[in-house]
């Protein structure tokens, strides 16, 4: 583009400029805090909103698939906090868009703010800055979102705002590992996968669990998921050690399966691609 790249010194120059003192003045020694953004950062959000726009305006994307996700990043500054890892660093969040591998949103933070501390703003940014073409937004995103602002919001239907699918995981508590094992051999199916061959049936297995938690934002009735783990060997006891559940509290079952290792969304009715499910 016959510009060259700044140096390291003008580049930090630049970025400092982002920054305002003064809104950090609410910050107590060691406690999470997720300070404002400043006029310079709301205006950077809005040039990338602009570009995701005329990015997809020739394709004119129709669902959007938004992976909410904190990741720790290692540091040695100063300034920098623990993390849950026990290194010193920070620990962004960012609302990436899967289907056009694009960052919607994002958020700098401290290492010691806790993974799901305010996630709905963000969301509710990322969502904001998708074009309106998009008719089927699907959320999905591990444990640090299985809190009650997340999900009601996701369930929540809202004029002019396309219906949310959504799948998060939740953590294995002692009364969900006890519905899960509770479940009957004749409960588990096979996983089908997609592949570029169509579906096949991989070595994991699936089951729908009935199972309401102690402090759900749902109606007792409401809560169906399902759960997902490999074949136990012949003659042991299956074992949930290992696993997260996935808590599937859309309206209607769909599945999805995740990225992120052996974990994976199955719920009530057909494949996210829309042909029937297993």
């Amino acid at each position: 583009m016959g510009l060259r790249v700044p140096s390291p010194e003008a580049a930090r120059h630049f970025l400092n400029a982002f920054h305002d003192e003064e809104l950090l003045q609410g910050r107590l020694p060691q406690q999470a805090f997720i300070p404002e953004e400043t006029e310079w950062l709301e205006g950077l959000a809005a040039v990338q909103g602009e570009l995701i726009k005329k990015a997809t305006l020739k394709e004119q994307p129709w669902k959007a698939t938004i992976d909410l996700d904190a990741t720790v990043i290692e540091s040695h500054k100063q300034q920098a906090y623990w993390t849950y890892l026990q290194e010193k660093g920070y620990q962004p969040l960012v609302a990436y868009w899967a289907e056009q591998d694009m960052i919607l949103a994002d958020q700098f933070r401290d290492g010691n703010v806790p993974a799901g501390m305010d996630l709905l703003p963000v969301l509710k940014r990322a969502i904001l800055v998708l074009p309106p073409t998009v008719r089927l937004m699907r959320v999905r995103s591990d444990s640090a979102a299985y809190v009650h602002a997340v999900l009601d919001w996701c369930r929540k239907e809202i004029p002019g705002r396309p219906r949310i699918e959504f799948a998060i995981s939740a953590d294995v508590t002692e009364e969900l590992r006890a519905a899960i094992q509770a479940v009957p051999e004749e409960g588990w199916k096979p996983l089908r996968k997609v592949t570029d061959k169509g579906l096949i049936v991989g070595r994991k297995e699936w089951a729908e669990v009935e199972f309401v938690p102690s402090k759900s934002s749902r109606k007792k009735g409401d809560a169906t998921g399902s759960v997902l783990g490999d074949p136990y060997p012949t003659g042991s006891r299956r074992t949930l050690s290992g696993w997260d559940a996935l808590s599937l509290l859309c309206r209607r079952h769909q599945y999805l399966e995740l990225g992120w290792g052996e974990v994976a969304a199955v719920a009530e009715g057909t494949l996210w691609d829309g042909r029937k499910g297993p």
